[in-house]
């Protein structure tokens, strides 16, 4: 049986304002695409202006961050899959800042180390909770 692609997030749950009037979502889960820079740099200028985590060379899953703890109430949980080039580039250092302040870091799970479990060069998992905000 063939497994059929659905996505897992519609835009139409973003804009379901019952969520938003609970304050947001309880749980935000996923897996951000990694887009390289390049690829978006018409769009700087708009994210520089909507995103606090912005740095020139970031990839797309570190505005992913931002967006996904917006989209969360006080006290909601985020877990992404992404790589773990974010903890030592340069890049990453205003996803720090903003995770510092935003946000309760409870663990991060770094499989680097483990390319023949992951199959992948570097992976990290953080468990996060957005903080009062």
């Amino acid at each position: 049986m063939a497994l059929e692609s659905k996505p897992l997030f519609h835009p139409e749950v973003i804009r379901t304002p019952e969520v938003f009037a609970q304050g947001g979502f309880d749980v935000v889960v996923g897996n951000p695409p990694c887009i390289r820079q390049e690829l978006f740099t018409p769009f700087k200028p708009w994210l520089e202006a909507h995103y606090d985590t912005l740095h020139g060379m970031a990839d797309q899953y570190v505005y992913s961050y931002e967006l996904g703890m917006r989209l969360l109430k006080p006290g909601g949980l985020l877990s992404f899959i992404v790589t773990n080039k974010w903890m030592k580039a340069s890049y990453g250092e205003p996803l720090h800042r903003f995770f510092s302040e935003k946000a309760w870091v409870r663990s991060v799970v770094d499989f680097g180390h483990a390319k023949e479990i992951t199959g992948l060069d570097t992976l990290a998992v953080p468990d996060m909770t957005r903080a009062g905000i």
